[in-house]
């Protein structure tokens, strides 16, 4: 089993390279340990303080329950991965079967910058992209699929993103054995990335 962290900003372009590994490598070969899915559950919380939450910060993942997956997937066994609900920002009641694969991935702004999960690595990944790409690219999601205005997107990126990006995520890049560029199309990294997985 190969253990693979992949970190960069958020909106670098890092579901992509993830999701073209999947496709060259098949579903079969490949399991994703999302850390999106892995926010700490806030829903004893009132939905104005959800949405006046810091998800930036390392201490917003539940990462003994990250490593307690990961650990359990690299010793062959299954894992019930939970679903994150972006909207409400809440841990919703459906999980995700994980079975283990030749290929673990650990995917998330954080993956990097968090030394007990590097531990578990065999490769680490950093996906690096411009600044004003990944603002426009966060703002797309955000609106389109999270269900938040613009102005709350920016608000967001000013107040939490970009200062977490700078403490803990962009740093986390001196960390990574493979720095993929995404600036334009990754492409031809994404593909000597493949066959060195073994695609």
């Amino acid at each position: 089993m190969l253990v693979v962290g992949i970190a960069g900003g958020t909106a670098s372009g890092k579901t992509t390279v993830v999701d073209q590994i999947v496709k060259a490598l098949g579903e079969d070969r490949v399991c994703v340990l999302a850390c999106d899915h892995y926010y700490r559950d806030l829903s004893l919380l009132p939905l104005g303080a959800r949405k006046d939450y810091n998800f930036d910060h390392p201490d917003a993942m539940d990462q003994e329950l990250i490593l307690e997956h990961l650990r359990l997937l690299k010793s062959g066994q299954s894992v019930e991965r939970p679903c994150y609900s972006f909207s409400a920002s809440v841990r919703t009641e459906k999980t995700v079967l994980l079975k283990p694969a030749p290929v673990v991935i650990v995917e998330g702004i954080l993956a990097l910058a968090i030394e007990a999960f590097r531990s578990e690595y065999d490769l680490s990944i950093y996906v690096d992209s411009a600044d004003d790409l990944r603002l426009i690219r966060r703002i797309e999601r955000d609106t389109n699929e999270r269900g938040r205005t613009l102005d709350e997107t920016l608000q967001r990126y000013l107040r939490w993103v970009r200062p977490m990006h700078e403490a803990f995520v962009w740093p986390s890049m001196r960390k990574a054995d493979l720095i993929v560029r995404n600036y334009r199309d990754p492409s031809a990294a994404i593909r000597l990335l493949i066959k060195a997985l073994g695609g």
